[in-house]
Formats: C-alpha cells, sequence, structure tokens
C-alpha cells in the first residue's frame, strides 16, 4: 500500500497591536514615537489620517509613528498591513492640541486714583491660568477666571505702562498685553494777594503759557485760564479803604 503524505501549513492572519491616544502641543515633535508591534507582515501600505507633518514606517515587525505634527486637531490613522495573511490594519488616534489664544484690547485712558471702570479684560483659549504680571501701575492687578483675565484696580501712579501677563498651561508661549495711561490731576499756580494805591496801573504776571494750562490776558484786563480746550474765568475782588483799593484773584 502507497500512502500520499504531505505537509499543509496554515499561516495565521497578520496582527497588530494597539496604543491609546497620544495627546500633543502643535510643533511638537512626538516623543517618544508611537509604535505598534506586528506579526506576520512584511511590511506596510500607505497610512491615512495621520496629521500633517507626520509619518509611518515599518521595520523589524514594528511600526513607527514619528515627526512633528504642524496642524492641530484629532486625528484617526490608518496603516494597512502588507504580506502575510488577512486584511489587518494599524489604527489609533493622535490629538494634536493649538497654542493657546488671547485677545487684545485698545489702550485704556484714566485719571490717577480712579478705578478702572470697567475693568479690562482678555479673552483666553487653552490657557488654565495665569503667571504673574509685569508693568501693570500700582494699584492695578491681575486675575484669570473661566478663560477670562480681568485687570482692576486703581492705580495710583501715573505714566504709560506697559503691560505683560503670560498664560500658563495649554500649548505656546503666549502673553496678554496692552496699555493703560494713567493720566495725573490738573495743577494751577497761585499768587499772593496784590496791593496797590488807587489810579495806578496794575502790571499783571505774564501770561503762563507751559503745562497743561494757560493764563491769557483779555482785552477788557479780565484774564482766563485755558484748560483742554476749556475756559475757567481767573476771579478777582476789588476793596477800597483809605485810599487804597486792593485787588484779590484766584
Amino acid at each position: 500500500m502507497v500512502n500520499a503524505t504531505g505537509t499543509i501549513i496554515v499561516t495565521p492572519n497578520n496582527t497588530v497591536t494597539s496604543n491609546a491616544a497620544r495627546t500633543l502641543c502643535i510643533n511638537t515633535a512626538l516623543s517618544p514615537a508611537i509604535t505598534h508591534t506586528t506579526t506576520g507582515a512584511t511590511g506596510i501600505g500607505t497610512a491615512t489620517g495621520l496629521p500633517a507633518g507626520v509619518t509611518a514606517a515599518w521595520a523589524s515587525n514594528t511600526i513607527t509613528i514619528s515627526g512633528t505634527p504642524t496642524a492641530a486637531g484629532t486625528f484617526n490613522y490608518t496603516i494597512p498591513l502588507t504580506g502575510g495573511c488577512g486584511v489587518v490594519n494599524a489604527t489609533g488616534t493622535i490629538i494634536v492640541t493649538p497654542n493657546n489664544t488671547v485677545t487684545s484690547n485698545a489702550a485704556r485712558t484714566l485719571c490717577i486714583n480712579t478705578a478702572l471702570s470697567p475693568a479690562i479684560t482678555h479673552t483666553t483659549t487653552g490657557a488654565t491660568g495665569i503667571g504673574t504680571a509685569t508693568g501693570l501701575p500700582a494699584g492695578v492687578t491681575a486675575a484669570w477666571a473661566a478663560n477670562t483675565i480681568t485687570i482692576s484696580g486703581t492705580p495710583t501712579a501715573a505714566g504709560t505702562f506697559n503691560y505683560t501677563i503670560p498664560l500658563t498651561g495649554g500649548c505656546g508661549t503666549v502673553n496678554a498685553t496692552g496699555q493703560i495711561i494713567v493720566t495725573p490731576n490738573r495743577t494751577v499756580t497761585s499768587n499772593a494777594a496784590r496791593t496797590l494805591c488807587i489810579n495806578s496801573a496794575l502790571a499783571l504776571p505774564s501770561p503762563m503759557t507751559t503745562g497743561p494750562q494757560a493764563l491769557v490776558q483779555l482785552p477788557d484786563y479780565r484774564q482766563v485760564l485755558q484748560q483742554l480746550g476749556k475756559q475757567y474765568h481767573h476771579h478777582q475782588w476789588y476793596t477800597y479803604s483809605s485810599g487804597r483799593l486792593t485787588i484779590q484773584s484766584h
């Protein structure tokens, strides 16, 4: 009796390991790289769904996904195994977080010792807080809550203040910046009482032309204090006693 003999080798389908989703910031290298271990396969086909800047390669039964993502979003990728048996894909998710953002504001001008009302606000995305603010005037502080930076208080120093507030948490190096201009209180000089004899000419002070105000003598001998486009009259009082005319003014 003669028997036909032989061997049948049944190859199992390819296999590939899975990975948990990976989250990273935009423009930050995948470190460590994402890896999938394979069996049976002899390579991979074209990967789909990877973020721009990230690629996949196969060697020694390992798929390695590496690179620096340049686009933000949630990316569900598929990498087909080639060779071996079965239709098997390596799959996973890469979550790329965008950089933090913060809104800007126009410069705010107010008087010294006057409360910031309304408060200055900057809206943020991505951040979980703020660092130490620099450049704010004395009496003014910054706080963060619910994705909003609130700058409030009462400035006690005059000047131009360019502030910087660093965002913390999230991605990127981002600062809220702005300008607060604190105007000092107005000032005006005073004069001592002036006494002169009747029928004597009164020599008025020379007009003041410097500073935020100007004292101007009018043709009818009145004096007007001009301030920021407005007029403030220079009042005078006249008293006569024992042949002397006294003029007091402010």
